[in-house]
């Protein structure tokens, strides 16, 4: 039985105006597939690590396109029309007086009424993704000891040769099947593997460096694993548990930022053009230009192997705003050939260029009944 109460709907055909341009990319198992590109039947990504089938393709035509830039540099285009699941959340403290999180707030909205809003709100952003479906990878080198290497590393000749004190990383190292001869107190070198070194390009200097491709779309914790090699190497953890990385390689900081958003992290960088360090002497020993890239995630215990790293986080530090991801600016950028796209899956979402969760189209008419009548049930 039901209330008796009158039912106004505003109905709109699936696709009605809610697009991205034809280049803007799409997550799919494989890698990234262009939005014009997609095809009735074919897999997608989402953000809650399963896949999808794309129901249907619905073309736009020439539309106004915004930019939409995120708080950590990451961006990407739709129309006005285009949908995004929102969160709000507030500020709450646990029992033990520690910062906890309660989400008070889930919304689907367009461009345009966020753009009425005050989106740049600390409070409100769109929703990380969580997982990915991808399947363990068979890999030349194991993802661990690649993130040493592209840390500690020395690939300039054929040898496997790391510069690390910590022998808890040559212990993993041994751990995971390989033979390690330590020459002195800081100097190793991994046997056996130069000639899978060699097959992945590998042998560059510092500022060269770079993640092999391969690599970046290995499973989600074949990529956690390779994270930790770098972080246990190059990775510094202050006093507060927050979690840098620094590298003169510019290639290498674009792939360590991918990593990061494709495992459900904040990751943004900040360039410096002058370092210094003071011998033993004391004498100032100019370095190379860097970059930093600052990391928030739901779980940095997660990011990090090495005992003295995990010692520095604590969890009932993690800022409440590392839960979702905000918005920083809104602009429009002119007008391009848009379509959408609508996807079988209950949350309606997709990943979209730079690992970004956003909404697919979905039946106004069936939506909007979904919502009245499921909330007067008795």
């Amino acid at each position: 039985e039901w209330k008796k109460f009158p039912i106004y709907v505003l109905s709109g055909f699936a696709g009605t105006g809610k697009a991205q341009p034809l280049n803007c990319k799409v997550k799919i198992p494989s890698g990234w597939i262009d939005m014009g590109d997609i095809k009735p039947g074919d897999t997608v990504s989402c953000p809650d690590g399963s896949t999808s089938k794309v129901l249907d393709v619905y073309p736009q035509g020439i539309k106004e396109v915004f930019e939409v830039t995120f708080k950590d540099g990451r961006k990407t285009r739709c129309c006005d029309e285009h949908l995004w699941k929102l969160t709000s959340f507030r500020k709450t403290k646990t029992t033990d007086g520690n910062k906890a999180t309660s989400y008070i707030n889930e919304d689907v909205k367009s461009l345009a009424d966020i753009r009425k809003c005050d989106y740049t709100s600390s409070r409100v952003g769109i929703p990380f993704i969580t997982s990915s479906p991808e399947i363990d990878m068979s890999l030349p080198i194991h993802p661990y000891v690649i993130g040493v290497l592209l840390g500690d590393g020395s690939l300039t000749t054929s040898s496997a040769i790391y510069h690390n004190k910590d022998d808890e990383i040559t212990k993993k190292i041994e751990g995971l099947g390989y033979r390690v001869n330590t020459t002195g107190e800081i100097k190793h070198t991994i046997l056996g593997i130069s000639k899978q070194l060699t097959t992945l390009d590998m042998h560059h200097k510092s500022p060269d460096k770079f993640v092999p491709p391969i690599y970046l779309n290995a499973s989600h914790e074949q990529r956690l694993q390779l994270i930790q090699g770098l972080l246990d190497t190059d990775g510094y953890i202050d006093k507060n548990g927050c979690v840098s990385l620094t590298t003169t390689s510019e290639r290498l900081k674009d792939d360590f930022i991918y990593l990061i958003r494709s495992i459900g992290g904040f990751a943004k960088s900040s360039y410096k053009a002058y370092n210094f360090y003071r011998d033993a002497n004391g004498n100032k020993v100019v370095c190379k230009p860097s970059w930093n890239i600052y990391v928030r995630y739901i779980n940095k215990t997660l990011l990090v192997s090495l005992t003295r790293h995990l010692e520095k986080i604590t969890l009932s530090k993690e800022q409440y705003s590392d839960c979702n991801l905000k918005i920083a600016n809104i602009q429009s950028v002119g007008h391009e050939e848009c379509q959408c796209i609508l996807i079988d899956h209950p949350d309606h979402l997709y990943i979209t260029d730079d690992f970004i969760v956003t909404h697919n189209t979905f039946i106004a008419m069936y939506k909007a009944l979904e919502d009245v009548l499921g909330s007067h049930r008795y």
